[in-house]
């Protein structure tokens, strides 16, 4: 190995890092307002988890979601990320290629009580659905 080469090969990785490839965190919409599934009945006094499909576009990278139960209300929002990276754009074109991501929702929900699930459409459109919470129902469910 030739050691000398090492700094210049570190060199020009941060300089690739640097210049090519800029990334800023973007909102990433559902796939498709007509989803398929639904979470008819969610787990009521303990942590559930959410998947939506997102369709990502060729420049998005390292998709996220978390849910969260807005203050005072039962209305639980989802809120999908992920990061789009400059260096990435002139990649091809791509059919969609829906991908499940999971939304962690860490809020008590109260049995019996019916929940208005938020979302991202494409279009900056906002998408909803309801689910019960019940003891004994679903800790997890695909938008």
């Amino acid at each position: 190995m030739n050691h000398r080469a090492l700094p210049f090969a570190a060199l020009a990785l941060l300089h690739a890092i640097a210049c090519g490839n800029a990334c800023t965190s973007v909102g990433e919409p559902v796939a498709s307002s007509s989803l398929q599934n639904g979470c008819g009945v969610v787990a009521a006094a303990t942590p559930m988890t959410i998947a939506i499909p997102i369709c990502p576009d060729c420049t998005d990278t390292s998709p996220s979601c978390s849910g969260e139960l807005l203050s005072g209300s039962t209305t639980i929002e989802l809120s999908s990320t992920a990061q789009q990276c400059s260096g990435e754009t002139a990649c091809a074109s791509q059919a969609c290629a829906i991908t499940f991501i999971e939304c962690p929702v860490n809020a008590t929900l109260v049995a019996g009580t019916t929940y208005t699930i938020t979302y991202l459409l494409p279009g900056n459109a906002v998408g909803s659905t309801t689910a019960l919470a019940s003891l004994g129902g679903a800790t997890s469910c695909d938008l």
